[in-house]
């Protein structure tokens, strides 16, 4: 047997006190008895009510721990079971370089991705996704996997602090998700990714090249102002904070679709959408590729039988009957 949450087994320590309180009220009540020279009854009337006291507080402190021990999750009988499953392998490289925080799009252009990532989480169907967050250098924050609150939770955590070197290598990143992250064979691998398009000769189109060699597609949403662009925060408050200077000029992210365009052409099937200052509608191209060649994947998968109903009925029938004795006898 194991516990799924053996963290709430340490609440089994509250027992010890309130077992000591049980017990010096007991001493108490005979103490103050011997005190005063008085009992509460007498003959087996007075031994039916300290027993009643006696099973009532027992009761209760049973209760307790057969309460703990079902929020512990008991379970056992573990066994291994393989589940295949289809269904495409989906990366969401996300840029979080500094210029990703131009406000050219409302809150940022970060924020606004984000959000459109997490509104296309229901039309995944069954994907297995991974985020990847690049800048200067790339970080794997979530594997493919089916746990989509898992991914959602590491894409509202993402923020220039993701990684830890600043600037915007795009084939690197691309290159990254390759090696570690495509570690498979089959043609049924995309690669979303969402950045301004500017890089800092990391070759990202031969890396788009390699990649289509491969059989992965890219699809890849421009985001930010194409002609003048925008100047980029210094802080969480541009009013306060001011924006980024370079030799006392501040620092303008524009847009580079070209070279996006470029690299989407380079991969089978590829798509450029030149989202700009407008809105992103990820559900759309989420639908696009559940269209496209599935591949199948097994994977174990352990299952248990969970108990932990059954603790937490003893656990009410013993709190219930403590509180039947303490009304039926007064205590």
């Amino acid at each position: 047997m194991s516990f799924e949450s053996p963290i709430y087994l340490w609440l089994l320590w509250l027992i010890l006190p309130l077992l000591l309180l049980q017990i010096w009220g007991i001493r108490k009540r005979v103490e103050n008895g011997k005190l005063f020279g008085f009992q509460l009854t007498s003959g087996k009337r007075c031994v039916t009510v300290k027993r009643s006291r006696n099973l009532a507080g027992g009761l209760l402190l049973a209760g307790i721990i057969f309460m703990v021990i079902g929020a512990a999750g008991p379970r056992w009988n573990k066994r291994e079971i393989e589940v295949t499953t289809s269904g495409r392998d989906v990366v969401f490289l996300m840029d979080v370089s500094r210029s990703m925080t131009a406000r050219d799009l409302k809150p940022d252009r970060m924020e606004h991705a984000k959000y459109a990532i997490i509104d296309a989480i229901p039309s995944l169907a069954g994907n297995r996704v991974a985020l990847v967050a690049f800048a200067g250098n790339s970080v794997i924050k979530c594997p493919l996997t089916r746990d989509y609150s898992f991914f959602q939770t590491a894409v509202l955590e993402l923020s220039p602090d993701s990684v830890s070197r600043g600037g915007s290598l795009i084939g690197d990143a691309i290159r990254k998700v390759m090696k570690e992250v495509f570690t498979g064979e089959g043609s049924f691998k995309d690669i979303v990714l969402i950045t301004d398009g500017e890089d800092q000769e990391s070759m990202p189109l031969q890396a788009a090249v390699d990649a289509g060699e491969k059989g992965i597609r890219l699809i890849a949403l421009g985001l930010g102002d194409e002609s003048t662009g925008y100047r980029i925060p210094a802080g969480e408050d541009a009013e306060t904070d001011g924006f980024l200077t370079y030799e006392g000029e501040e620092i303008w992210t524009r847009l580079d679709s070209q070279s996006l365009r470029q690299m989407c052409a380079s991969t089978p099937g590829g798509a450029y959408l030149n989202v700009a200052t407008g809105t992103v509608d990820l559900k759309e191209i989420i639908n696009t590729l559940n269209r496209g060649e599935k591949g199948s994947v097994t994977e174990k998968k352990v299952e248990w039988d969970q108990k932990f109903q059954i603790s937490l009925l003893l656990g009410l029938f013993c709190l219930l009957l403590s509180q039947i004795i303490r009304v039926r006898h007064h205590l």
